[in-house]
């Protein structure tokens, strides 16, 4: 963009002029070593509606809202290698706890 923002309300557009389903990326975040013990990822931007998660090598438990997930079994287990999109609000946490007995990693993108 022309002001050097990051981020775009722009709409992208195929060459017949259909919109596409794109978003611009804004801050990235990588947390790896995700384990046993509740970790706080990122707590989202003040203009950060919807954010990109993707989990490497491992399954962890992901948890959003306005403190982190305290144990296994809460949150959304996401599975390796699956990127989602998900609505969030500024300011929400985003942690992580392991979903199993290894370690994984969360990266965090705000759209």
């Amino acid at each position: 963009m022309a002001d050097g923002s990051t981020k775009s309300t722009e709409s992208a557009r195929a060459h017949n002029n259909d919109a596409l389903p794109a978003v611009r990326w804004g801050t990235i975040t990588n947390k790896t070593g995700i384990t046993s013990a509740a970790t706080t990822v990122v707590t989202v931007g003040s203009n950060t509606n919807m954010v990109r998660l993707c989990v490497q090598s491992a399954p962890v438990f992901v948890g959003i809202g306005s403190t982190q997930i305290a144990a296994a079994g809460s949150g959304v287990l996401m599975p390796a290698g699956v990127p989602e999109y998900v609505v969030v609000s500024p300011g929400d946490v985003i942690s992580a706890i392991e979903g199993g007995t290894e370690s994984g990693s969360l990266y965090v993108a705000e759209c």
